[in-house]
């Protein structure tokens, strides 16, 4: 299952971002291929200075954790720092997993990634993420701002820029439910709660209310059950 999220940074945002970034320094970013990517990984990746989080790291990171959809379809429990990658014409990152385990002082278990897109869909053609499912490939290019959301176990690919430039930002998590069929079933009960809580009154004491608690009470113990603490 993947979920698609529009809106996680306004657009001003997005310009803040890509300003910070067209100042910045990118370099190859081959040299942090795993060892599924080497030799297909072709882009540019944003170099921190002094190695150290910038003002950009935490506005992706605060809308994130913010961002009540994300929060209910990932569960995070740890969340890599982003990455932030330039495609330039020609550039490509051909079919890989991505590595099970991330990081080296602070390691994680990959069960989702996440690209948030930053350029407008429209200032470069290709660049397509295309996803291998079950129900087929997916390709996705989405709106500045938006991000999706879906297996780290996921083949995956990015086709190549055939003109612009394409930028976005790429991160990692260990979810608190590591089993994507369970993670999906408490997504369901968290958005049937959402809406029974949006069409009810509030106070209200009636037959739906009691469904909406039922539906909380098996989303509470699944999670009791299911979680990664």
């Amino acid at each position: 299952m993947l979920i698609c999220i529009p809106n996680v940074l306004s657009s001003e945002e997005v310009q803040k971002i890509l300003a910070d970034l067209l100042q910045g320094h990118f370099a190859d970013g081959s040299s942090t291929a795993g060892a599924t990517g080497q030799g297909i990984k072709f882009n540019l990746e944003f170099q921190r200075p002094e190695n150290k989080p910038t003002e950009i790291d935490r506005l992706v990171m605060t809308r994130l954790m913010e961002n009540e959809t994300f929060q209910d379809f990932a569960m995070p429990k740890h969340i890599a720092p982003p990455i932030f990658s330039k495609y330039d014409i020609g550039m490509e990152y051909g079919v890989h997993v991505d590595s099970p385990l991330m990081g080296q002082k602070s390691v994680i278990r990959s069960d989702l990634s996440l690209t948030l897109f930053l350029s407008d869909p429209a200032s470069y053609e290709g660049g397509e993420l295309t996803i291998q499912a079950g129900f087929g490939e997916q390709e996705i290019k989405l709106a500045a701002g938006d991000v999706v959301v879906y297996q780290s176990t996921s083949l995956h690919r990015v086709k190549p820029v055939t003109h612009g430039t394409r930028f976005v930002a790429l991160s990692w998590l260990q979810s608190f439910i590591q089993d994507e069929g369970m993670r999906e079933i408490l997504y369901d009960l968290t958005v049937a709660s959402r809406r029974f809580s949006e069409i009810l009154p509030s106070g209200v004491n009636s037959d739906l209310a009691d469904v909406r608690d039922h539906i909380n009470k098996a989303y509470a113990n699944l999670m009791r059950r299911q979680a990664d603490v």
